[in-house]
């Protein structure tokens, strides 16, 4: 499962009225936009949850931004993980291009 059909599945777990934006997010590959999505989400559903008195409905809840949280990580995840690949693509054509200074002390 790629990574954007595992990020697809989740989004289930978002109001309604952000699944389609969050859709279209993925399908941009704006993944920075996407995680700032679902933190907001995510705050707006522990607001709502300090107002529940109903038991059940605080357990809801709490499934679901645990749910949000989980995409949350999944997403920052790739963030990181594509952040690292360019930062190491950015230090490997410096050394191509022959910009990379070593330090002395380290070899």
């Amino acid at each position: 499962m790629n990574i954007k059909t595992k990020i697809g599945s989740l989004l289930p777990v978002l109001p309604k009225k952000d699944r389609q934006i969050a859709l279209n997010l993925l399908n941009k590959e704006d993944f920075q936009t996407l995680a700032e999505l679902v933190d907001s989400d995510i705050k707006k559903a522990k607001r709502d949850l300090d107002k529940k008195t109903d038991e059940k409905e605080i357990n809801d809840s709490e499934l679901i931004i645990s749910d949000m949280q989980a995409l949350k990580v999944v997403v920052q995840s790739y963030i990181d993980e594509e952040e690292a690949f360019f930062k190491s693509m950015d230090t490997s054509s410096r050394l191509m291009e022959g910009n990379f200074e070593y330090d002395e002390e380290i070899f």
